[in-house]
């Protein structure tokens, strides 16, 4: 019996370098990869894609959301405590995505927004590609 192939990895990463956008879409969209990527340019934009407005409105649901600290400012900070609270949209497991291993800027990440996993932001197409497997198989135990 021929095993299913595993349904795809809805991923929505909040990253304002269209550069790391592009390199994480490439690394997502292998052949072989099961993570499918959608990206906002910040957290105002990333709230309308959660909540399906406007031209948002057939967007995936993402099964994880991956937030670049270093646009840590109010209103990202705002869109993930709006997605913490969000009665539909809190179970959405954050992973905060970091370029200095700084215990202070983990605990704050944890602490203030609800992130569930830090990991060091990737730099290249061979981190989206270990990131991709990382969400698979622990950020969702698949």
């Amino acid at each position: 019996m021929t095993e299913a192939p595993a349904a795809a990895v809805e991923v929505l990463l909040i990253e304002d370098d269209p550069v790391v956008v592009r390199t994480a879409r490439e690394a997502f969209g292998e052949p072989g990869r099961v993570c499918r990527l959608s990206a906002a340019p910040h957290g105002v934009v990333a709230m309308a894609f959660l909540r399906r407005e406007r031209s948002f409105a057939h967007a995936p649901r993402p099964d994880v959301v991956l937030f670049d600290v270093n646009l840590s400012n109010e209103l990202e900070q705002d869109a993930l405590r709006e997605l913490r609270r969000h009665p539909v949209l809190n179970g959405i497991p954050v992973v905060a995505l970091v370029t200095a291993a700084s215990d202070e800027e983990i605990l704050k990440s944890h602490d203030r927004l609800g992130v569930r996993y830090c990991v060091t932001k990737p730099s290249d197409r061979d981190g989206f590609r270990a990131l991709a497997s990382w969400i698979d198989e622990v950020a969702l135990g698949r």
